[in-house]
């Protein structure tokens, strides 16, 4: 079992065990995690020379980083760095009112020249994050808050069309001071730099330019459910041709091309597994730029019967309901509905309880595990878990003690169709919630819907094997809006 001391120690080690170095130092995102006063050596190419004064940005793929060379610097740097200059860098980390650079610059080396820039990374304003920082980036649609005129030295505000904002800013003698600001929207190449919030920095000419904005007016959306396929309908600003890819993983392995260059798009994807979640992503393409929709997963219809029971352990109001009854309105049955989708169990039993202090509902789990059924389960790091102690054979994982892990939800037999059941509800295992207050509790027999929990449960467990990798498992603001949510 893996528990809350052992959870702890391994994510305190996780410094130790990803911390690599080269035989120059360590590369730039390795870099950024030490602390300010660190004494540093990296490699990157340079994305921008003077135009931005005596800064040099410069990235290694996946980070970038600032240098400038300030008081105590060898000397040199500013004259002899230039955009596309292959550089190895020695100096001490400063965070400079929230952007960390490496000053004084104690020795530096320019390796080559010439190279070619890194690839902008195509974002909204809404991505802007630290993991950007000191990184070129591209905006397929932006525009000023006060348009027209010339540049001026100074900072613009600007937004985009997903309702992101964020700001341009111009040094004095930058090279596009005194050029006319656009008019209508742009697309935008530049800099993420920081002073006490994130700033654009523009380099040249091209960096903005007034061609007609490129984007998706309407993200894909998922309709015409079938146990087989789904109907895919998307907008861009302007006429494209695209290509959808997915596939069952992260990493789509299939792909169809939409024919015609339009602006309304659709497309219907036939011949797909029934009950599975699918991975799907849009590349549209215009005048020889390409842009793509987020990656985001989506699930098929399933042969499941989609039987839904609800219960509640105290008597209800019929003048309140519908008409429809519920399956159960006592604790009793509250708790043999629990025990009877756990001991009808044959293949995977995956929980999420906040809190437990049932042993017969353990012990139904325990029975489950030892006769072969797949158990996984995570409980919360502070709550109340008394019928898990002692530990239980089977792998349990305590959600964080930030952000607590506040689920309720049990998923049995996922990737069996007429077996696949999910539980889910208000009530803790414990006797307060079951007994005494007022709580309710419902199962739903659905493959797709169990799968899509499971993608929610693996999301924390950090791995979607029979043990947890604690060092990816996510819980509350980390965790990411990754699960379909169309049934």
């Amino acid at each position: 079992m893996i528990g809350k001391n052992n959870w702890l120690m391994l994510w305190a080690l996780t410094g130790v065990w990803f911390t690599s170095f080269s035989k120059y130092g360590q590369n730039i995102a390795q870099t950024r995690t030490q602390a300010p006063g660190s004494t540093v050596t990296v490699r990157g190419i340079v994305t921008n020379g003077a135009e931005l004064g005596k800064i040099r940005y410069l990235q290694d793929g996946p980070a970038g980083i600032a240098a400038f060379p300030g008081t105590g610097s060898a000397a040199g740097f500013e004259a002899s760095v230039t955009a596309g200059d292959s550089i190895e860098v020695t100096g001490t980390l400063v965070d400079f009112f929230g952007l960390l650079e490496i000053t004084p610059i104690t020795s530096f080396q320019v390796i080559s020249s010439g190279n070619p820039l890194p690839a902008p990374k195509s974002i909204s304003l809404l991505d802007l994050s630290e993991s950007l920082e000191s990184q070129l980036v591209e905006f397929n649609c932006v525009s000023l808050n006060s348009p027209g005129g010339n540049f001026n030295a100074g900072t613009y505000d600007i937004q985009d069309t997903e309702g992101g904002a964020s700001e341009l800013y111009f040094r004095s003698s930058h090279p596009l001071l005194g050029t006319p600001r656009p008019t209508a929207s742009f697309r935008l190449r530049a800099i993420v730099s920081d002073y006490l919030g994130y700033q654009l920095l523009p380099r040249y000419a091209d960096d903005i330019d007034e061609a007609g904005c490129f984007y998706f007016v309407q993200q894909p959306e998922q309709s015409a459910l079938q146990t087989d396929g789904f109907q895919l309908n998307w907008q861009t600003s302007l006429p494209a041709t695209c290509t959808v890819f997915y596939g069952t993983n992260p990493v789509p392995d299939q792909s169809v091309a939409v024919a015609g260059s339009n602006t309304s798009h659709q497309v219907t994807l036939e011949n797909l597994l029934p009950g599975s979640i699918y991975w799907v992503q849009i590349a549209a393409e215009h005048n020889g730029l390409t842009i793509y929709a987020p990656l985001i997963p989506l699930v098929t219809a399933s042969t499941s019967s989609g039987e839904i029971k609800t219960f509640f352990n105290h008597d209800i109001d019929p003048a309140f309901a519908n008409g429809n009854v519920p399956n159960g309105q006592t604790d009793d049955e509250v708790i043999a509905e629990i025990l009877t989708r756990i001991n009808q169990t044959e293949q995977t039993l995956d929980i999420a309880m906040y809190n437990n202090n049932r042993a017969d509902l353990t012990n139904a789990v325990k029975a489950a595990y030892a006769r072969g059924v797949r158990v996984r389960y995570i409980a919360a790091f502070e709550g109340s878990n008394t019928a898990l102690n002692p530990p239980p054979d089977f792998p349990v994982v305590y959600g964080n003690e930030i952000a607590i892990m506040h689920h309720k939800f049990l998923i049995a037999d996922a990737d069996i169709p007429d077996k696949a059941w999910v539980m889910s509800g208000a009530m803790n295992w414990t006797n307060q919630n079951i007994k005494t207050d007022f709580n309710n509790i419902l199962f739903i027999q659905d493959q797709s819907l169990a799968r899509v929990y499971e993608l929610e449960f693996e999301e924390m467990w950090g791995s979607n094997g029979p043990f947890p990798d604690v060092l990816n498992g996510k819980f509350g603001p980390a965790k990411t809006n990754n699960t379909p949510h169309l049934f």
